[in-house]
């Protein structure tokens, strides 16, 4: 396999998945282009199976369409990045409120925060991008919704690759666990104010990424 594959514990179809949508995301792989299967399996060294599962997986995501017998990438804008964190935002805070109605056990997010903080020590940025959606994901988790939980899921691909792409700077780590740990604290003392930090939290991730991809543009 290529650059790009790395050992994981999971199908080689969502491993395939991986590496094209950070290529997409990038645009290393431009909008327009077309992914041609028997290319994509001869590059990666596997079946033509896992790349019909990778390449239905992006189209599920948005990322391409089908164009005969091949895909055709798509053009990803300041708005579909904005479409994207609206929906991550509807589920984040379902799944907060249900797990206060629950009663939910919130340890994993605290635990969460402790590798954000040991990340930011280090000015890991990478090692804090996957503590930051470990926080995220924590509240799907303990929501008790199976299919919230798969929902957000495919929205996780998207957004662990943006942050492959563009992590957090070094120098806002710190900052960045501290807003964590306050909404964390703002969730666990029921404070109606956790609405809103959670917005304000996702509205400037969001608009972190269109920063980066109109600096693309210019």
């Amino acid at each position: 396999m290529t650059d790009t594959m790395q050992i994981r514990n999971e199908p080689l179809g969502d491993q395939v998945a991986r590496v094209l949508r950070r290529r997409i995301l990038s645009r290393e792989i431009g909008s327009g282009l077309l992914l041609i299967e028997q290319a994509l399996s001869e590059e990666f060294g596997v079946s033509r199976g896992p790349i019909r599962d990778a390449l239905s997986q992006l189209r599920d995501e948005g990322l391409v369409a089908p164009a005969g017998r091949s895909h055709r990438v798509l053009e990803l804008t300041a708005g579909d990045i904005t479409e994207v964190y609206d929906i991550r935002h509807m589920l984040e805070r379902h799944a907060i409120a249900r797990s206060l109605r629950a009663g939910a056990d919130l340890s994993a997010a605290s635990a969460a925060i402790v590798s954000m903080r040991a990340a930011a020590e280090k000015d890991d940025a990478l090692a804090f991008g996957v503590a930051d959606l470990a926080f995220h994901r924590s509240f799907q988790e303990v929501s008790g919704q199976r299919r919230l939980l798969g929902v957000w899921s495919q929205f996780e691909r998207t957004m662990e690759a943006l942050l492959q792409i563009n992590p957090h700077p070094a120098d806002d780590l710190r900052r960045a666990a501290s807003e964590h740990a306050d909404l964390l604290a703002a969730v666990q003392e029921d404070d109606p104010a956790w609405p809103e930090l959670l917005e304000v939290h996702l509205m400037g991730a969001a608009n972190r990424f269109i920063g980066m991809y109109m600096s693309a543009d210019s």
